[in-house]
């Protein structure tokens, strides 16, 4: 081969590649035929590559390593090269050699007659890529033909990006020359997750709603509380949409980081730029094209990533950022999506099956698993950790330790801020101000959903928390905004209140506020004088969890809120764990009249339920002679009525019944004739229970009257229910009828006084013989008392919905 004086290019230079395609099997076919072609090769490389100032640095068998000044001389030439080539034809023989060739961009010197420089590996790596008759180049060689305007006639093709042997960053390669084979490299993926080791459950219309939002260039926040599978939607968003963004999607991961300097540093590493600074990311970010780039778990960093992204998105107008983060960067433009936990018996129950059965447990109870799902807020997190003990522990247990709240659902391995519920909730609350952090886990004592006065009132009554945290703690996804309540989910609170149980001084200080506020409550509501229907149902779960707290911190001034739970519990039901307390309550010995109302609305309550109540009557008749010593109207008649029935129940019908009267007297004074139609109603359960069902039928029609006219919907229709019942019993099935129409009229569907009233037309329908009828309102009745299952309500009425199926049948 011919050679002329070379000069080995210095600074920035070109390094390219050729060898022979398939040498060893022509040279086995063509023996010295195959040798003097080579060499012809060479002679024809040095023509080429000098033509165009380059320099040949080795040839060895039947390959060349070339140096070029720039990258256009070093195109043109193997360009040049090529195309000579794949235009000749082959000898007699049929030998016609074809060679691949592929180039690189890079800063070297000359180390004697040769190079040491990465840049040279790059090139043979590139080269080794290639097919016959092809020029692959990478990026390098690309952006410098581009800056000096020598791209070839040809448009290059990006033929994407490949892992290259012992290159550790993945090489975007170039075809300059040649047919639209790829190249002979494996493919690398447009991001840098990791596939995961379990499967991808449900989240199908929210991995859409991703793609939608992330469609468009600017921020995406996808905001949720910890657990709810954020990363991991992101994740696999990344996994199955890298390749439709040009740029790919690149994961930065926040959760270990502590300080805000290495954020940019970070990102750098994702795009495997080491040492970055943030013109390095941006510049990198411009030559990717369109990409998106995945800030996850944002949350504890939420400031400095603030910053990033607003200069990110103004340098990038068609790049896309994701961030997932427990709040929203409240940027301007920003498009968030809240993400919440799964539906219980949808593929909430299809991720504990498929994590079970990971851990050899098959399950079969699907009730039960929609249970424990639910209990866990469906949160896939919270899932995936009850999942994890399926293997030492029955389905059973598991449900059981969730729903007492006493077990965190530890394991080991992972991310250690996953480990366990406590974990996840410790992430947040590690990084709110002290006061911020009390609050959470004060409003942790509430049982159910609050309102934003409700929180108010208990955090201001707490010392050391902010009355204004509500905002702050909705904001960080640690409490929902569910209409115009706010709430805590199950598995947060419970997380929370075993961290407070761990402070014995703020749980304590939590209850006693909540005291305070059910105080506050009861004696504001005590000026109502309606069944309280206005009431949610949390409020009252609270309420009682207040009283629980003040019979065990011997708490005074409660007696009016316990005055609220006795009405609207004598309309609704009681839980168990209401008539455990009220049992506590009744049982007390007090010696002051605003005291009295705690034992003496507990036995009230009791006794509308049919509790028995284990006291001396001669007790409650002492807090009516408080009551009368007080000029109290209202305490008075309600101590009447709690005694009346502990002297019925002692055997003394006649000392009840003269308390009966006695109410029904007390309760005709001004400021109590609310309370007449329960005197006169109570009345007439006496007579009637002494058989005296006449007298019954005149006191119930009495109170109906003074019901409607004082339009108390719930008394109205207990009564005219009672009428109907002394009708059925004197056989006159057709008044009984028209007695428990009326009364459906003014019964709220969802309350127990519409299965009450429903139970009592069944009855009348059986009656008179209309069982089509009959089966009808049977059934609206069994299913109108569903929500009360589990709650005490009064026996009569209990009675009569045991007795439905048999007669309906």
């Amino acid at each position: 081969m011919a050679t002329s004086p070379r000069v080995l290019p210095s600074g920035r230079v070109t390094f390219a590649f050729i060898d022979v395609v398939g040498s060893t099997k022509t040279f086995a076919a063509h023996g010295d035929a195959f040798v003097a072609a080579v060499t012809a090769l060479h002679d024809r490389a040095v023509e080429h590559t000098q033509s165009q100032g380059g320099a040949v640095v080795a040839t060895e068998g039947d390959g060349a390593f070339l140096a070029f000044p720039d990258a256009g001389s070093a195109v043109r030439a193997l360009s040049g090269l090529q195309a000579e080539l794949e235009g000749a034809s082959g000898d007699d023989g049929g030998l016609r050699l074809r060679i691949r060739s592929g180039a690189h961009t890079g800063d070297a010197v000359p180390v004697g007659d040769n190079y040491l420089a990465f840049a040279v590996h790059v090139a043979a790596r590139v080269a080794g890529a290639a097919n016959a008759g092809q020029v692959l180049v990478t990026d390098e060689v690309l952006h410098e033909l581009t800056a000096a305007k020598e791209l070839p006639a040809t448009d290059a093709v990006d033929t994407g990006i490949y892992r290259l042997k012992d290159l550790s960053d993945p090489v975007r390669i170039w075809r300059l020359f040649g047919d639209d084979a790829l190249p002979r490299a494996t493919p690398a993926r447009r991001t840098n997750v990791e596939p995961p080791r379990t499967s991808f459950v449900g989240r199908v219309a929210e991995l859409e709603e991703v793609r939608q939002l992330v469609a468009e260039p600017g921020l995406v926040t996808v905001i949720g509380p910890g657990g709810t599978g954020k990363t991991r939607l992101v994740s696999e968003f990344a996994l199955a949409d890298s390749d439709a963004f040009e740029g790919g999607v690149w994961l930065v991961e926040l959760a270990t980081l502590d300080d805000a300097d290495l954020i940019v540093p970070t990102v750098g590493d994702a795009l495997g730029l080491t040492g970055a600074n943030l013109g390095a990311v941006i510049g990198d970010l411009q030559r990717r094209g369109r990409c998106v780039l995945v800030v996850d778990n944002c949350e504890h960093l939420l400031d400095p990533v603030v910053d990033l992204v607003e200069e990110l998105c103004a340098a990038l107008p068609n790049a896309t950022v994701l961030c997932t983060s427990r709040e929203a960067l409240r940027l301007l433009g920003e498009r968030v999506m809240a993400l919440a936990g799964l539906a219980a018996e949808g593929t909430a129950t299809d991720l504990y099956l498929d994590r079970a059965a990971l851990a050899a447990r098959t399950e079969t109870d699907l009730h039960q698993v929609a249970q424990l799902c639910a209990a866990l807020d469906g949160l896939p997190l919270a899932i995936e950790l009850a999942a994890s003990q399926a293997r030492t522990a029955p389905l059973t247990e598991i449900l059981e330790a969730v729903l007492s709240g006493k077990d965190s659902l530890g394991r080991r391995g992972g991310q250690e801020r996953q480990r366990s519920l406590d974990a996840v909730l410790e992430w947040s609350l590690g990084r709110l101000p002290p006061a911020t952090r009390n609050s959470l886990l004060t409003l942790a004592v509430f049982p159910g959903r609050f309102t934003p006065d409700m929180a108010r009132t208990v955090l201001a009554a707490a010392p050391r928390c902010d009355v204004e945290a509500t905002r702050q703690l909705a904001r960080a996804s640690l409490i929902d905004l569910d209409g115009d309540d706010y709430r805590l989910l199950s598995t947060v609170r419970a997380a929370a209140l075993r961290q407070l149980s761990e402070d014995p001084e703020l749980h304590e200080e939590a209850l006693d506020a909540l005291a305070s506020w059910a105080s506050d409550l009861g004696v504001r509501r005590f000026e109502i004088k309606t069944y309280h229907d206005d009431v949610p149902s949390d409020t009252l779960l609270a309420v009682e969890a207040a009283l629980a707290h003040g019979l065990d911190a011997k708490i005074t001034g409660l007696g009016k809120a316990w005055n609220l739970i006795e009405v609207v519990a004598g309309v609704r039901g009681a839980t168990p764990g209401l008539l455990a307390l009220a049992k506590r309550a009744a049982a007390l010995e007090v010696t002051d009249a605003d005291e009295a109302w705690t034992p003496v609305c507990a036995a009230n309550l009791l006794h509308v339920l049919e509790v028995p109540v284990a006291a001396e009557p001669v007790r409650f008749d002492q807090y009516a002679d408080l009551a009368r010593a007080e000029g109290d109207g209202r305490l008075l008649t309600s101590a009447l009525s709690a005694a009346a029935k502990i002297w019925e129940l002692a055997g003394d019908d006649a000392t009840g019944l003269a308390r009966r009267l006695e109410q029904v007297e007390a309760s005709e004074r001004p400021g109590c004739r609310h309370n007449l139609g329960m005197a006169l109603g109570n009345l007439g359960r006496h007579y009637w229970e002494v058989g005296d069902y006449a007298a019954g039928e005149q006191a119930f029609r009495a109170a109906a009257d003074v019901a409607q006219e004082a339009n108390t919907w719930a008394g109205y229709c207990v009564h005219l229910c009672a009428l109907a019942e002394v009708a059925l019993h004197d056989g006159r099935y057709a008044e009984g009828r028209d007695y428990a129409l009326d009364a459906l009229k003014v019964a709220l569907p969802e309350w127990r006084l519409r299965g009450y009233a429903l139970a009592v037309l069944t009855h009348s329908y059986l009656g008179l013989g209309d069982r089509a009828s009959a089966l009808a309102t049977g059934r609206l009745a069994v299913e109108a008392t569903r929500p009360f299952t589990g709650m005490a309500t009064d026996p009569a009425y209990d009675q009569m919905l045991v007795e439905l199926p048999e007669l309906l049948h």
